[in-house]
Protein backbone atom coordinates (compact mmCIF):
# COMPACT_ATOMS: atom_id res chain seq x y z
CA UNK A 1 0.00 0.00 0.00
CA UNK A 2 2.77 2.43 0.93
CA UNK A 3 4.73 1.62 -2.25
CA UNK A 4 1.62 2.15 -4.40
CA UNK A 5 0.88 5.50 -2.77
CA UNK A 6 4.51 6.58 -3.22
CA UNK A 7 4.44 5.68 -6.90
CA UNK A 8 1.19 7.57 -7.39
CA UNK A 9 2.59 10.68 -5.74
CA UNK A 10 5.73 10.47 -7.90
CA UNK A 11 3.67 10.26 -11.11
CA UNK A 12 1.43 13.10 -9.93
CA UNK A 13 4.44 15.26 -9.09
CA UNK A 14 6.03 14.73 -12.50
CA UNK A 15 2.72 15.48 -14.31
CA UNK A 16 2.22 18.63 -12.26
CA UNK A 17 5.76 19.80 -13.05
CA UNK A 18 5.24 19.30 -16.77
CA UNK A 19 1.85 21.04 -16.63
CA UNK A 20 3.23 24.08 -14.84
CA UNK A 21 6.19 24.32 -17.23
CA UNK A 22 3.76 24.19 -20.15
CA UNK A 23 1.62 26.97 -18.69
CA UNK A 24 4.67 29.17 -18.13
CA UNK A 25 5.92 28.53 -21.67
CA UNK A 26 2.51 29.47 -23.12
CA UNK A 27 2.80 32.97 -21.65
CA UNK A 28 6.16 33.59 -23.41
CA UNK A 29 6.50 35.28 -26.79
CA UNK A 30 8.02 33.26 -29.71
CA UNK A 31 11.58 34.54 -29.17
CA UNK A 32 11.49 33.71 -25.49
CA UNK A 33 10.11 30.25 -26.21
CA UNK A 34 12.88 29.60 -28.78
CA UNK A 35 15.54 30.69 -26.27
CA UNK A 36 14.02 28.46 -23.60
CA UNK A 37 14.07 25.51 -25.98
CA UNK A 38 17.77 26.09 -26.74
CA UNK A 39 18.57 26.20 -23.04
CA UNK A 40 16.70 22.94 -22.52
CA UNK A 41 18.83 21.29 -25.22
CA UNK A 42 22.08 22.64 -23.78
CA UNK A 43 21.40 21.67 -20.15
CA UNK A 44 21.60 17.85 -20.63
CA UNK A 45 24.94 18.21 -22.42
CA UNK A 46 26.29 20.32 -19.57
CA UNK A 47 25.12 17.75 -17.05
CA UNK A 48 26.83 14.99 -19.01
CA UNK A 49 30.10 16.96 -19.09
CA UNK A 50 29.86 17.69 -15.38
CA UNK A 51 29.13 14.03 -14.63
CA UNK A 52 32.02 12.83 -16.79
CA UNK A 53 34.37 15.31 -15.10
CA UNK A 54 33.26 14.06 -11.69
CA UNK A 55 33.72 10.39 -12.68
CA UNK A 56 37.21 11.03 -14.09
CA UNK A 57 38.25 13.02 -11.02
CA UNK A 58 36.92 10.43 -8.60
CA UNK A 59 38.54 7.61 -10.58
CA UNK A 60 41.89 9.39 -10.59
CA UNK A 61 41.66 10.02 -6.85
CA UNK A 62 40.84 6.35 -6.15
CA UNK A 63 43.66 5.08 -8.39
CA UNK A 64 46.25 7.37 -6.82
CA UNK A 65 45.06 6.48 -3.31
CA UNK A 66 45.27 2.78 -4.15
CA UNK A 67 48.79 3.16 -5.52
CA UNK A 68 49.98 5.17 -2.52
CA UNK A 69 48.25 3.54 0.43
CA UNK A 70 47.22 -0.01 -0.51
CA UNK A 71 49.42 -1.72 -3.07
CA UNK A 72 52.92 -0.80 -1.77
CA UNK A 73 52.30 -3.00 1.29
CA UNK A 74 50.18 -5.71 -0.34
CA UNK A 75 52.63 -8.58 -0.73
CA UNK A 76 52.17 -11.14 -3.51
CA UNK A 77 53.76 -14.60 -3.62
CA UNK A 78 54.31 -15.94 -7.14
CA UNK A 79 55.27 -19.52 -8.00
CA UNK A 80 57.36 -20.72 -10.93
CA UNK A 81 58.71 -24.12 -11.95
CA UNK A 82 62.01 -24.77 -13.71
CA UNK A 83 62.85 -28.27 -14.89
CA UNK A 84 66.38 -29.46 -15.61
CA UNK A 85 68.01 -32.70 -16.70
CA UNK A 86 70.98 -31.83 -14.48
CA UNK A 87 68.96 -32.46 -11.34
CA UNK A 88 68.67 -35.90 -9.75
CA UNK A 89 65.41 -37.80 -10.27
CA UNK A 90 62.52 -36.75 -8.01
CA UNK A 91 64.34 -33.55 -7.02
CA UNK A 92 62.29 -30.51 -6.03
CA UNK A 93 64.11 -27.62 -4.39
CA UNK A 94 62.25 -24.51 -3.27
CA UNK A 95 64.14 -21.23 -3.73
CA UNK A 96 62.59 -18.00 -2.43
CA UNK A 97 63.84 -14.82 -4.08
CA UNK A 98 63.63 -11.33 -2.58
CA UNK A 99 64.86 -8.17 -4.24
CA UNK A 100 64.89 -4.37 -3.93
CA UNK A 101 63.83 -4.13 -0.29
CA UNK A 102 65.06 -0.50 -0.06
CA UNK A 103 64.87 -0.43 3.74
CA UNK A 104 64.49 2.89 5.53
CA UNK A 105 64.47 4.08 9.14
CA UNK A 106 60.72 3.36 9.20
CA UNK A 107 59.61 -0.25 8.77
CA UNK A 108 57.34 -0.87 5.79
CA UNK A 109 56.86 -4.39 4.51
CA UNK A 110 59.70 -6.19 6.33
CA UNK A 111 57.56 -7.97 8.96
CA UNK A 112 55.12 -9.28 6.33
CA UNK A 113 58.04 -10.57 4.26
CA UNK A 114 59.55 -12.50 7.17
CA UNK A 115 56.20 -14.07 8.07
CA UNK A 116 55.46 -15.02 4.46
CA UNK A 117 58.87 -16.65 3.96
CA UNK A 118 58.48 -18.61 7.20
CA UNK A 119 55.16 -20.01 5.96
CA UNK A 120 56.74 -21.01 2.65
CA UNK A 121 59.47 -23.10 4.37
CA UNK A 122 62.02 -22.73 1.54
CA UNK A 123 65.22 -24.71 1.06
CA UNK A 124 67.19 -21.63 -0.04
CA UNK A 125 66.58 -17.86 0.30
CA UNK A 126 68.31 -15.37 -2.00
CA UNK A 127 68.36 -11.57 -2.06
CA UNK A 128 69.29 -9.97 -5.38
CA UNK A 129 70.26 -6.49 -4.26
CA UNK A 130 69.21 -2.93 -3.38
CA UNK A 131 69.05 -3.27 0.37
CA UNK A 132 68.76 0.36 1.51
CA UNK A 133 67.38 3.76 0.63
CA UNK A 134 69.24 5.44 3.48
CA UNK A 135 71.91 4.56 5.99
CA UNK A 136 69.30 4.85 8.75
CA UNK A 137 67.62 1.75 7.31
CA UNK A 138 70.65 -0.47 8.00
CA UNK A 139 69.32 -1.85 11.30
CA UNK A 140 65.99 -2.82 9.74
CA UNK A 141 67.68 -4.53 6.81
CA UNK A 142 70.08 -6.46 9.02
CA UNK A 143 67.27 -7.58 11.32
CA UNK A 144 65.25 -8.74 8.32
CA UNK A 145 68.14 -10.70 6.80
CA UNK A 146 69.04 -12.22 10.17
CA UNK A 147 65.44 -13.39 10.64
CA UNK A 148 65.43 -14.91 7.15
CA UNK A 149 68.75 -16.68 7.76
CA UNK A 150 67.13 -18.51 10.70
CA UNK A 151 64.49 -19.91 8.33
CA UNK A 152 66.81 -21.31 5.63
CA UNK A 153 70.33 -20.76 4.18
CA UNK A 154 70.33 -17.19 2.89
CA UNK A 155 72.56 -15.58 0.23
CA UNK A 156 72.80 -12.04 -1.13
CA UNK A 157 74.60 -9.78 -3.60
CA UNK A 158 75.08 -6.04 -3.91
CA UNK A 159 72.72 -4.01 -6.08
CA UNK A 160 73.48 -0.55 -7.42
CA UNK A 161 72.37 1.23 -4.23
CA UNK A 162 74.86 -0.71 -2.10
CA UNK A 163 77.64 -0.29 -4.64
CA UNK A 164 77.08 3.36 -5.45
CA UNK A 165 75.81 4.84 -2.18
CA UNK A 166 76.59 2.54 0.76
CA UNK A 167 79.76 0.58 -0.13
CA UNK A 168 81.22 0.93 3.38
CA UNK A 169 78.22 -0.31 5.37
CA UNK A 170 78.29 -3.84 6.78
CA UNK A 171 75.03 -5.24 5.50
CA UNK A 172 75.49 -8.95 6.15
CA UNK A 173 78.03 -9.31 8.98
CA UNK A 174 76.79 -11.43 11.91
CA UNK A 175 73.38 -11.90 10.28
CA UNK A 176 73.92 -15.55 9.39
CA UNK A 177 73.47 -14.77 5.69
CA UNK A 178 76.29 -15.10 3.19
CA UNK A 179 77.33 -12.32 0.82
CA UNK A 180 78.22 -13.78 -2.58
CA UNK A 181 79.86 -10.82 -4.30
CA UNK A 182 82.15 -12.45 -6.91
CA UNK A 183 82.00 -15.74 -5.01
CA UNK A 184 80.62 -19.22 -5.45
CA UNK A 185 79.09 -21.45 -2.83
CA UNK A 186 77.65 -24.95 -2.95
CA UNK A 187 74.73 -26.25 -0.94
CA UNK A 188 73.44 -29.81 -0.70
CA UNK A 189 69.68 -30.22 -0.48
CA UNK A 190 68.50 -33.80 0.04
CA UNK A 191 71.43 -35.19 -1.92
CA UNK A 192 71.33 -32.62 -4.75
CA UNK A 193 74.19 -30.11 -4.97
CA UNK A 194 73.34 -26.61 -6.16
CA UNK A 195 76.09 -24.10 -6.98
CA UNK A 196 75.27 -20.46 -6.29
CA UNK A 197 77.35 -17.67 -7.80
CA UNK A 198 76.89 -13.99 -6.98
CA UNK A 199 78.26 -10.91 -8.73
CA UNK A 200 77.76 -7.38 -7.44
CA UNK A 201 76.89 -4.37 -9.58
CA UNK A 202 79.93 -2.90 -11.38
CA UNK A 203 81.80 -6.16 -10.79
CA UNK A 204 80.33 -7.98 -13.77
CA UNK A 205 83.83 -8.49 -15.23
CA UNK A 206 84.48 -10.93 -12.38
CA UNK A 207 81.73 -13.31 -13.49
CA UNK A 208 84.06 -15.54 -15.49
CA UNK A 209 86.49 -15.93 -12.59
CA UNK A 210 83.66 -16.68 -10.15
CA UNK A 211 82.19 -19.24 -12.55
CA UNK A 212 85.53 -21.06 -12.72
CA UNK A 213 85.09 -21.91 -9.04
CA UNK A 214 82.20 -24.22 -9.97
CA UNK A 215 82.27 -27.64 -11.70
CA UNK A 216 81.52 -27.44 -15.40
CA UNK A 217 78.65 -29.95 -15.27
CA UNK A 218 77.11 -28.83 -11.98
CA UNK A 219 73.74 -27.11 -11.67
CA UNK A 220 74.55 -23.40 -11.43
CA UNK A 221 72.36 -20.53 -10.26
CA UNK A 222 73.51 -16.91 -10.69
CA UNK A 223 72.48 -13.98 -8.49
CA UNK A 224 72.90 -10.51 -9.98
CA UNK A 225 70.90 -7.32 -9.63
CA UNK A 226 70.76 -6.30 -13.29
CA UNK A 227 69.04 -8.60 -15.82
CA UNK A 228 71.53 -7.26 -18.38
CA UNK A 229 74.10 -9.89 -17.38
CA UNK A 230 71.85 -12.69 -18.68
CA UNK A 231 73.39 -13.11 -22.17
CA UNK A 232 76.88 -13.48 -20.68
CA UNK A 233 75.62 -15.84 -17.97
CA UNK A 234 73.98 -18.05 -20.58
CA UNK A 235 77.24 -18.24 -22.52
CA UNK A 236 79.03 -19.39 -19.36
CA UNK A 237 76.63 -22.29 -18.87
CA UNK A 238 74.40 -21.10 -16.03
CA UNK A 239 71.11 -22.91 -15.71
CA UNK A 240 69.18 -20.17 -13.89
CA UNK A 241 69.73 -16.47 -13.24
CA UNK A 242 67.73 -14.45 -10.70
CA UNK A 243 67.66 -10.64 -10.96
CA UNK A 244 65.66 -7.58 -9.89
CA UNK A 245 66.27 -3.82 -10.33
CA UNK A 246 63.28 -2.96 -12.57
CA UNK A 247 60.58 -2.98 -9.84
CA UNK A 248 58.25 -4.33 -12.48
CA UNK A 249 57.96 -0.80 -13.82
CA UNK A 250 56.46 0.40 -10.50
CA UNK A 251 53.11 0.65 -12.29
CA UNK A 252 51.55 -1.55 -14.96
CA UNK A 253 48.64 -0.67 -17.22
CA UNK A 254 46.44 -3.05 -19.21
CA UNK A 255 47.80 -3.62 -22.73
CA UNK A 256 50.64 -1.14 -22.12
CA UNK A 257 52.54 -3.13 -19.50
CA UNK A 258 55.28 -1.54 -17.40
CA UNK A 259 55.29 2.25 -17.40
CA UNK A 260 58.92 2.59 -16.27
CA UNK A 261 61.31 0.42 -18.26
CA UNK A 262 64.76 0.54 -16.70
CA UNK A 263 67.32 -0.39 -19.34
CA UNK A 264 70.84 -1.27 -18.17
CA UNK A 265 73.69 -1.83 -20.59
CA UNK A 266 71.14 -1.50 -23.40
CA UNK A 267 69.17 -4.51 -22.13
CA UNK A 268 65.64 -4.67 -20.70
CA UNK A 269 63.34 -7.49 -19.71
CA UNK A 270 59.89 -7.20 -18.20
CA UNK A 271 59.31 -8.74 -14.81
CA UNK A 272 58.70 -12.49 -14.82
CA UNK A 273 60.26 -15.56 -16.41
CA UNK A 274 62.30 -15.42 -19.61
CA UNK A 275 64.41 -17.77 -21.70
CA UNK A 276 67.94 -16.61 -22.53
CA UNK A 277 69.43 -19.22 -24.84
CA UNK A 278 69.55 -22.40 -22.70
CA UNK A 279 69.23 -20.48 -19.41
CA UNK A 280 66.16 -19.38 -17.48
CA UNK A 281 66.06 -15.76 -16.27
CA UNK A 282 63.64 -14.58 -13.63
CA UNK A 283 63.20 -10.83 -13.02
CA UNK A 284 61.63 -10.09 -9.64
CA UNK A 285 59.36 -7.04 -9.15
CA UNK A 286 61.00 -6.22 -5.83
CA UNK A 287 59.55 -5.28 -2.45
CA UNK A 288 60.23 -1.57 -1.97
CA UNK A 289 60.53 1.74 -3.75
CA UNK A 290 63.44 3.89 -4.83
CA UNK A 291 64.52 6.45 -2.24
CA UNK A 292 63.38 10.02 -2.83
CA UNK A 293 60.28 8.93 -4.77
CA UNK A 294 56.73 8.42 -3.45
CA UNK A 295 55.98 4.88 -2.29
CA UNK A 296 53.73 4.04 -5.22
CA UNK A 297 52.74 0.84 -6.98
CA UNK A 298 49.82 0.21 -9.30
CA UNK A 299 49.09 -3.16 -10.88
CA UNK A 300 52.55 -4.20 -9.69
CA UNK A 301 52.42 -5.57 -6.15
CA UNK A 302 55.59 -6.22 -4.09
CA UNK A 303 56.75 -9.73 -4.91
CA UNK A 304 58.17 -12.78 -3.23
CA UNK A 305 59.01 -15.23 -6.02
CA UNK A 306 59.17 -18.94 -5.31
CA UNK A 307 61.28 -20.86 -7.82
CA UNK A 308 60.89 -24.63 -7.82
CA UNK A 309 63.95 -26.39 -9.27
CA UNK A 310 62.70 -29.78 -10.46
CA UNK A 311 64.05 -32.78 -12.30
CA UNK A 312 62.57 -33.64 -15.66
Amino acid sequence: MTATLGAALLVLGRWSNRYLRGRRAARLDPEQRALLEQLRQIAPRQRRVEWLTFVLGAGTFLCVSWGLFVEPDWLEVTEHHIKSQKLLPHTSIKVVQLSDLHSEAKLHIEAEVIAAVARLRPDIIVFTGDALNEAAGLANFRQTIAALAKIAPTYGVYGNWETWWFPDLDLYGSTGARLLNERASSINIRGQTIWLVGVGVDREAQLTRATQLTPRTGFKLLLHHFPALAPRAAQLGFDVMLAGDTHGGQARLPWLGELVRIKRRGYWKSSGMHRESSMWLYVNRGLGNEGGLPRFRWGCRPELSVIYLEST
